[in-house]
């Protein structure tokens, strides 16, 4: 008797093609870039979505319209002040909306019951609202990078208790995805993740020290919060959507490569022990991804979300893509990368040192305080410092939170 097929953990198959009921959704990071997208596809598709609950954190401004627009049941804020401007700032008609403030707040609106939650607070800080998304028996549409690189094994096992599918967001992962339906995964060789290399792909190493944030924020291809595009500048981005794959598709670290992609047309690919390859391709948008993990199994009708999708022709398409490159990823000019590729295989203790670092040492860039190059040196000093204190345990959400904790507290610029 031959063995059973092996293939992808977690993934929504639930919802039938005939379920034309609305979709409770919540957004966590309602007012970032992917909140944006999202909302922006609820708009083309009022008839299969409905906002019940949203998390930002201190854009009074923007919430205030997107209340006025979705009326959820749910508002909550990061900053408490930000919640108590907000509750001023709505006319009357809207003082059926719960708002609330602060990190318990945020808890309590990241656990009200949906079909699916989306996960895209940025940073650290996301965790703990996923995790609180995943115990309600909500499905999750998932962005944030740091549930998975600072948690994967905590995160995916408590999304199998509590038997929730986790769709990726990023679009390498969305691609991954993708390419592993209805395939065996133990004729799995490779998966490849594609990085566009960013804008500081042909800069020489010794030239990174004096580049500006302005420099570092304007990417080729993407439009991204700054905490994600300066991630992508050092390519510690890629290094996190590598630990990332790793759980999310359960696939061990030597079968996890990156490659530089220049043209963002090839998001990612999978290669087999057969020599074949399948890629997923597109235009570099997150509507696609966001659009396919909201939906599926279904696909839905995006040819007038944007210009460039609507004017989108095939064949010029693929005339235009003739000259699709690829190129090996430079560590001396990327070392953040490498540095994440050591910490994957130290394991998810090393991983969540390497994000506190990370997280302090961009917010120190992006405010001026060290320049450029500096990033991952810091990461390095820091991963080397958990290093020395040897293997620590990581096994529950609590452990965690007490090592991120305290590898932020030995942070030194």
């Amino acid at each position: 008797m031959s063995e059973p097929r092996v293939t992808l953990p977690l993934f929504r198959q639930r919802r039938s093609d005939g379920d034309t009921r609305l979709r409770r959704v919540s957004i966590l990071g309602a007012t970032g870039s992917i909140g944006n997208s999202t909302l922006d596809i609820v708009r083309l598709h009022p008839e299969a979505y409905q906002i019940v609950a949203l998390v930002g954190g201190q854009n009074v401004t923007k919430m205030a319209l997107l209340a006025a627009e979705f009326c959820p049941e749910t508002i909550a804020m990061a900053d408490e002040k930000a919640a108590l401007a907000l509750r001023n700032k709505l006319p009357q008609d809207l003082n059926h909306i719960k708002i609330a403030g602060g990190r318990q707040a945020v808890l309590e609106a990241s656990a009200v019951d949906v079909d699916i939650s989306v996960a895209a607070i940025t940073g650290f800080a996301g965790l703990e609202p996923a995790l609180m998304a995943i115990r309600s028996g909500n499905d999750i549409a998932l962005a944030n990078k740091e549930a998975l690189v600072c948690a994967g094994p905590v995160f995916m096992k408590m999304a199998r208790e509590y038997q929730v599918d986790i769709v990726p967001i990023d679009s390498e992962h969305s691609a991954l995805f993708q390419c592993l339906l209805g395939q065996d995964l133990r004729s799995v060789e490779n998966l490849i993740l594609t990085a566009s290399g960013g804008p500081f792909r042909a800069l020489a190493p010794t030239e990174l020290g004096n580049v500006t944030v302005e420099q570092a924020l304007a990417h080729p291809n993407w439009s991204m919060g700054n905490k994600v595009t300066i991630d992508s500048a050092t390519m510690m981005n890629k290094g996190f959507e590598l630990i990332e794959a790793r759980w999310l598709f359960d696939v061990e670290p030597n079968r996890l490569q990156a490659v530089i992609h220049p043209q963002s047309i090839i998001h990612s690919m999978a290669s087999f022990r057969d020599g074949g390859f399948i890629a997923q391709m597109g235009l570099p948008s997150m509507m696609t991804p966001i659009s396919l993990a909201l939906s599926w199994p279904t696909r839905l009708d995006l040819e007038r979300s944007s210009a460039a999708i609507a004017a989108f022709d095939p064949i010029s398409a693929l005339s235009n893509w003739s000259g699709l490159t690829f190129e090996a990823i430079d560590g001396d000019r990327f070392p953040c990368f490498m540095l994440a590729r050591q910490a994957m295989t130290l394991g998810i203790y090393a991983c969540t040192a390497l994000n506190a670092a990370n997280e302090l040492a961009v917010d120190a860039f992006l405010k001026g305080k060290i320049p450029f190059h500096t990033i991952a040196k810091l990461v390095e000093k820091s991963l080397d410092q958990v290093t020395k204190q040897g293997f620590q345990e990581v096994s529950s959400l609590a452990d965690v939170l007490a090592l991120d904790a305290e590898c932020r507290e030995q942070f030194r610029l």
